[in-house]
């Protein structure tokens, strides 16, 4: 059952107005007429007035709407964004699959968290877990989680074939956007989403955690800090058997294969340790071991980057070993840095000896990830994860595919 919820939800700002602070919002009503007195102190607030404008102010407060005024004193309604302080955000977490259960409990105990809803097209697993995390409330539908005015934000962890039509849902009812990795299958619909949240003029962020690996942070800050110089070489490798199954068996509804859907992660930590891609040769790994799996388990690359340099990036979710390989290195003028993604530490190695420099604990990235959509929506500024981010994340994947299929390499500007 849906929590209640004691803040105000009126359906505009005139449903404050049975009592006597309804003047101050009445249509056609001009609070800022001046007195001969307000003429020669703009500042004064008219005796009598100041305590019933402070309560208004706070009513609006409730339905996070700020009365402000601007240089002529006109009255101006701007929604609060950064000064919420103990109003968190609030999220609808769409789509309750297993995926949707290892982020909330990375989540657990995380302070200051924003609040979660929960949204499915079967409404008792979305009861369910409202129930198992302590939501505010439950839809059995994602269109009714988009109308539902307590909901600031809807986080969707759905297949990737309907990604568009989830952000254009959502950015239509005013909703920011956390949208799962890839943004989309293809450039053309990347960019159709990215078109309609800046239409909408709300934000949309993509979920790739792997950015927010404090490994992968603290290897970025060490780069910049010039701890291995220049940076020659970057090599990214991922190996391990996969479970898939449903959706994501589907070429149609990924847009490929394993690597559009986990080896994108590798990508995007390749292209931010080494800069952006210029061009990519890629090979895939045969004979598929993923049974039912219509794309592929397995791709190699060699990338040229803008910046100079080179890398090498291997990815395989049909590798039958009992344990997960990850591991990324950088080798740049003045010597190597490597880390185990999500890991704990990462070391530096140069003729002066080795380093090993530790990293808090990873939670796979998710409660970073989460705090860069809380704040980028509150300072109303663009996440560092954005959709054009990640559409250069997704050019590279096409690229490799389009490279595998003619055995050339393909420039990255020309993935479509």
């Amino acid at each position: 059952m849906e929590k209640r919820d004691s803040r105000l939800r009126g359906n505009d700002v005139g449903e404050y107005g049975n009592d006597g602070e309804s003047n101050l919002l009445r249509p056609g009503h001009n609070p800022c007429r001046k007195s001969k007195r307000q003429e020669r102190n703009p500042c004064r607030i008219p005796r009598g007035k100041a305590t019933r404008t402070y309560s208004v102010l706070q009513r609006c407060l409730a339905r996070r709407i700020l009365l402000s005024y601007n240089g002529e004193a006109q009255p101006v309604l701007t929604e609060v964004m950064e000064g919420r302080m103990s109003d968190p955000l609030r999220i609808c977490v769409a789509g309750c699959g297993q995926y949707a259960r290892a982020v909330m409990d990375d989540l657990h105990g995380m302070a200051g968290s924003p609040e979660f809803a929960f949204a499915s097209r079967d409404a008792d697993k979305a009861k369910s877990y409202c129930e198992r995390y302590g939501g505010f409330a439950y839809f059995g539908s994602y269109e009714a989680a988009a109308d539902d005015p307590r909901v600031d934000a809807m986080y969707f962890l759905t297949p990737h074939d309907v990604h568009v039509e989830h952000a254009r849902l959502a950015a239509q009812r005013g909703k920011h956007v956390l949208m799962e990795k890839p943004i989309a299958r293809t450039v053309s619909e990347a960019r159709e989403m990215i078109d309609c949240v800046e239409r909408a003029g709300v934000m949309m962020m993509i979920a790739e955690n792997f950015r927010f690996d404090p490994a992968v942070g603290k290897a970025r800050e060490l780069i910049d800090a010039g701890a291995v110089g220049a940076v020659r070489f970057v090599e990214v490798r991922s190996e391990g058997m996969d479970v898939v199954t449903g959706w994501r068996l589907s070429r149609g509804r990924t847009g490929g294969g394993r690597f559009i859907d986990g080896g994108i992660h590798y990508v995007d930590i390749m292209r931010y340790l080494g800069g952006d891609v210029e061009s990519v040769y890629a090979r895939l790994q045969g004979p598929t071991l993923t049974h039912g799996l219509e794309g592929e388990d397995g791709i190699a690359l060699n990338v040229g980057f803008r910046g100079g340099g080179s890398g090498v990036l291997q990815y395989s979710g049909g590798t039958p070993i009992l344990h997960k390989e990850d591991e990324a290195r950088v080798t740049g003028e003045k010597g190597r840095l490597r880390f185990p993604v999500f890991g704990g530490e990462v070391t530096v190695e140069t003729r002066a000896g080795t380093d090993v420099i530790p990293v808090e604990p990873a939670f796979r990235g998710v409660r970073r990830m989460l705090r860069e959509f809380c704040d980028a929506v509150a300072q109303r500024r663009e996440p560092v994860m954005n959709g054009r981010e990640a559409l250069e994340d997704l050019r590279v994947v096409l690229a490799a595919y389009e490279s595998a299929r003619t055995g050339c390499a393909v420039e990255v500007e020309a993935a479509l």
